[in-house]
C-alpha cells in the first residue's frame, strides 16, 4: 500500500487525533484536548498503525497528509 489508507474510512475520533499530532501535539497534550489519558491517545494510534498498515507513527502521518485528512 503506498500512500492509501484502508478503505474502511476513519472515524472522526480518528481524524481528530491525525489533526491534533500534524499539529506536533504530544500523546500527553492531545489527551489533555482529549479529556483522556495519554495511554489512551497511544492506544488509539497504535489502532490507526494496524487499521492503516503503516509501519510506525511517522508513516501513519505521511499517508494520512497524501491522502488529504491535513494540510501543513
Amino acid at each position: 500500500m503506498s500512500g492509501r489508507l484502508p478503505a474502511a474510512p476513519l472515524s472522526d475520533r480518528e481524524i481528530q487525533l491525525l489533526s491534533f499530532a500534524s499539529q506536533g501535539l504530544s500523546a500527553k497534550e492531545i489527551a489533555r484536548e482529549l479529556m483522556t489519558t495519554p495511554r489512551i491517545v497511544d492506544q488509539h494510534f497504535e489502532n490507526l498503525i494496524a487499521k492503516t498498515g503503516a509501519r510506525n507513527r511517522t508513516h501513519l502521518m505521511v499517508r494520512a497528509f497524501q491522502c488529504g485528512y491535513f494540510d501543513l
